[in-house]
């Protein structure tokens, strides 16, 4: 047959069937029946050039022509595939496509068979589309063994080797084909490695710390806590919190002062042995004044309190031992037994002395007033005696007679207006208000047995005025002087036998 009629009736499909030669040209045991030779390029495919290297793809027994073709040249792409580096990390189906493809002219034949259609198609790949594909699957090969890497580093918590691959990884991460990760999930998983190696230089920071905390390097401690307070952000996950941190601040000034504080007790107890009480007592007062500001104390306060009291009675100043060793018999009643030996061996306490608890030491404020034949005056040898009383119980005391004129004084002492004694009271910043009427009578017969003729009045009274406790009780006053009268009168009042008046029953205010 001439060539012209071969190609028109290949390109009108038709085939003429020929027994062996058919068989054995198309593969196909009595399937196929070639009308022409087939080409050459068919069993020596083409030479690659300078642009495009070439692969000849083949297809079998597809169900119509079109799809045998097509078929064939999906062929020639898997075998160009296989020049190129498998993708370590490709998914089930994924694979390289070729954008840059020739279907070379005249490089397309196919064959009628009788189970469908044969064919053979000579494609073109172009180099420069192949190098890039290439290299993007090297890139993407090596992203996949670096990524395996920084999992692996961090497996054993070597968070700053991962980062730093992270940080180089990102830096050429470039434009990979079927890489590990994306870039936005690399850079969130070099974001959580500085998160991890901050954690891990952190927390040993924390433990530095409290290392010299224990070790007493309390400039130590704060280099480490400036260092923490200034690199903890949000999403760590750390053993403390900016709360705690402020906290802590606290607590090493704290407990650098118990050091310091402990490091002076030891100090009184030397003095005290070497027969320097004073030096003792002032480094022990320094202590009390300190020692509610302070942590990690190597001695009780009770210890120190009773060692201050101790200190002030060897001293012979009875009346601070006395209120020290009271204050301790209140606090710790288990020790009162050994707070009231104690006591005992102090001289006697003065009158007042009860009332200084009480009343927490003044200011008193005194109003005494005698009132002799319907007549109302101060009483100022009253208010002089009783204020001496209280300065030797350690109270203060101020006579607010002389600040208020015979008018006022009747307006509280007759008709118990309390208005000008409270206002006089609050301007000399009194804690209590002590009124006293020393009441003098007409005189009794000549001939009766009965010499009383005084009835004295008192009240303890709040700074606004309010009662709090009142009593009186009778005396004499005929032939004595107004001074006999204030002595015995406050003989009466701070008389501490039960019955008595001020000391068992004045109310603390």
């Amino acid at each position: 047959m001439g060539s012209s009629f071969r190609n028109r009736m290949a390109a009108v499909g038709t085939v003429l069937f020929r027994m062996l030669p058919a068989a054995f040209l198309c593969g196909c045991a009595v399937s196929c029946v070639s009308v022409s030779p087939r080409p050459g390029w068919v069993r020596t495919g083409k030479s690659d050039d300078g642009l495009y290297r070439y692969r000849l793809g083949t297809a079998e027994r597809a169900a119509s022509e079109a799809d045998a073709r097509e078929a064939a040249y999906r062929d020639a792409s898997e075998k160009m595939r296989l020049d190129l580096p498998a993708p370590l990390s490709a998914k089930p189906g994924e694979k390289a496509e070729f954008r840059q493809t020739i279907r070379v002219p005249d490089g397309a034949y196919a064959e009628k068979c009788v189970n469908g259609w044969n064919a053979w198609v000579l494609a073109g790949f172009e180099r420069a589309e192949l190098e890039s594909v290439r290299g993007g699957i090297e890139q993407g090969n090596a992203l996949a063994g670096q990524w395996a890497e920084l999992m692996r580093l961090k497996g054993q918590s070597r968070y700053a080797e991962a980062e730093a691959l992270a940080a180089r990884m990102t830096a050429g991460y470039g434009d990979p084909l079927f890489p590990p990760v994306s870039m936005e999930v690399l850079r969130q998983e070099g974001r959580r490695l500085t998160d991890l190696k901050e954690e891990v230089e952190l927390q040993a920071v924390w433990r530095e710390l409290e290392s010299a905390r224990r070790g007493g390097d309390w400039a130590g401690a704060r280099q480490r806590l400036a260092t923490l307070e200034s690199r903890t952000r949000s999403g760590l996950t750390l053993p403390y919190d900016s709360g705690v941190l402020r906290t802590l601040a606290v607590k090493i000034d704290r407990e650098e002062r118990g050091a310091l504080l402990s490091g002076m007790w030891e100090r009184v107890m030397g003095l005290e042995r070497s027969g320097d009480a004073q030096g003792a007592l002032v480094l022990a007062r320094q202590i009390q004044g300190e020692a509610a500001q302070a942590d990690g104390l190597r001695f009780s306060l009770e210890e120190l309190d009773l060692k201050t009291a101790d200190l002030l009675a060897g001293l012979g100043r009875p009346n601070e031992a006395r209120s020290l060793y009271e204050a301790l018999a209140e606090k710790y009643p288990a020790r009162r037994v050994e707070m009231d030996a104690q006591l005992a061996k102090l001289p006697p306490a003065p009158k007042a002395w009860p009332l200084k608890a009480r009343w927490k030491g003044g200011p008193v404020a005194l109003f005494c007033v005698v009132r002799e034949k319907g007549a109302i005056r101060p009483f100022p040898e009253l208010a002089g005696n009783l204020a001496g009383e209280f300065s030797k119980a350690e109270m203060l005391s101020v006579d607010l007679c002389g600040r208020m004129d015979s008018t006022q004084l009747a307006a509280f002492f007759e008709r118990g207006e309390t208005g000008g004694l409270s206002k006089a009271a609050e301007a000399a910043d009194a804690r209590v208000i002590l009124t006293v009427l020393y009441d003098v009578g007409p005189a009794p017969p000549a001939d009766s047995l009965n010499i009383v003729d005084t009835r004295v009045r008192f009240s303890v009274r709040r700074p606004n005025g309010a009662p709090a406790y009142e009593d009186q009780f009778k005396g004499v006053s005929g032939g004595l002087t107004p001074s006999r009268w204030a002595e015995n009168t406050a003989g009466t009042l701070l008389d501490n036998r039960p019955d008595k008046y001020l000391i068992p029953k004045a109310p603390p205010l």
